[in-house]
C-alpha cells in the first residue's frame, strides 16, 4: 500500500511541474532548472535556485538544487 502512495505523491509532483516547464517552453523557449518536494500533508513545496548572476549556467543550479 505505501509504495502506491509513494507512486502518486511522485505522480502529483510530476503533473504539477510539468505544466510548469511546458508553459516556460512554448512561453520562452527554455527554462532554468527547478524543483520541489511534498511536505507529510500532501503540500508541494517549489524550490528554485540562484546563483547570484542573471544568467546562470544551468549546472550549478542542478548542483544546488
Amino acid at each position: 500500500m505505501r509504495a502506491q502512495a509513494a507512486k502518486n505523491d511522485a505522480q502529483a509532483l510530476v503533473d504539477e511541474f510539468i505544466v510548469f516547464a511546458e508553459k516556460l517552453l512554448r512561453d520562452h523557449g527554455e527554462y532554468y532548472p527547478f524543483g520541489g518536494h511534498m511536505k507529510a500533508d500532501g503540500r508541494i513545496v517549489w524550490e528554485g535556485a540562484s546563483d547570484g548572476t542573471e544568467q546562470p549556467r544551468s549546472q550549478p543550479l542542478i548542483e544546488i538544487l
